[in-house]
């Protein structure tokens, strides 16, 4: 330097710039189904400063919020982070371990951002048809994901079927038969296996199978005028024939039970058609073999010059 008299003078000086200290707390976060985080901008630093006068170097949060950080390093340089730390809660449950009759919607109902079902479906419901293991993943908008499990058995729901001619004569009985269930409740009220039917109208049964799983069938009967050819009557089949067993597994015998002339036996199924036909001679005992037949009522029709019997009969 030089002053107004025209003297000079010089000095120098040594000037160390020292580094700020790189700091982070890294990206905002997302804590899902926590109480509580830890945030931390790591090691390396001679001292920490948070925003609520804490000194160490982690900080446990536990509610969602703005944190900053100070750290200094051995320059006594300070620089400054900030995060954004928000708590998110999500749960999921899709019901307990169940059984079934026929299927189950499984629903894990709304309020998701998205759905993911082991079936690869992609809805909150599922309609489920099978027995297995069914898994959900559910995510929010903070992108939290959870997930939960069912174990479901499907037991199929029991299939009466109720078979038999669309129409009887007048004054004939009709046997249906709904199969073999654990109970049953028809629409006569009846409570057995099969029902014994003399009038027109439409009948039901509701059934109930060993899993506790009802089904249903409907049956729709009629009536018609069947006179039979002149001279020709039908009777009663109880007064004038022994019929066993009844019902049959194998075997069933018929005899009359007073004298007759020769007649002829024909087994029928409920549709009408004939199976079989024989030659039944008067007095003999008569033995149709049922074996080879399904379970199920079949008709055993007697029939002379004078007379025509029409007998149900049960195979199981």
């Amino acid at each position: 330097v030089t002053n107004q008299n025209g003297c000079f003078s010089s000095d120098d000086a040594f000037i160390t710039i020292n580094p700020y200290p790189v700091v982070s707390l890294g990206a905002d976060t997302v804590f899902c189904n926590k109480s509580n985080g830890i945030i931390s901008p790591g090691i390396g630093y001679t001292s920490y400063l948070w925003n609520d006068s804490s000194t160490i170097q982690s900080l446990l949060v536990n509610s969602t919020g703005h944190y900053w950080v100070e750290v200094s390093n051995g320059f006594n340089c300070v620089s400054r982070d900030s995060i954004f730390v928000k708590f998110s809660s999500l749960k999921l449950s899709i019901g307990n371990d169940t059984t079934v009759c026929g299927s189950h919607i499984v629903d894990a109902g709304p309020g998701y951002a998205s759905y993911l079902w082991s079936t690869s479906d992609t809805t909150a419901a599922i309609n489920v048809q099978f027995s297995g293991t069914y898994v959900l993943t559910v995510s929010n908008n903070d992108g939290c994901v959870e997930d939960d499990t069912i174990n479901v058995v499907v037991n199929p729901l029991p299939v009466p079927n109720l078979i038999g001619p669309d129409s009887i004569c007048k004054g004939d009985t009709l046997i249906l038969d709904a199969g073999s269930f654990a109970s049953y409740l028809w629409s006569t009220s009846d409570t057995t296996q099969s029902v014994e039917l003399t009038l027109a109208g439409t009948y039901y049964v509701d059934v109930i199978d060993i899993n506790g799983c009802m089904g249903s069938d409907t049956f729709k009967l009629a009536q018609k005028d069947c006179a039979p050819p002149d001279g020709i009557f039908e009777h009663d089949f109880s007064s004038l024939i022994n019929i066993w067993p009844n019902p049959v597994k194998q075997n069933v015998f018929l005899k009359w039970k007073q004298s007759s002339s020769a007649s002829t036996i024909s087994l029928l199924d409920m549709q009408g058609r004939v199976l079989e036909t024989h030659y039944w001679l008067q007095n003999d005992v008569m033995m149709l073999n049922l074996e080879s037949y399904s379970n199920g009522v079949y008709i055993i029709q007697v029939s002379s010059q004078t007379e025509r019997l029409n007998i149900p009969i049960i195979k199981n």
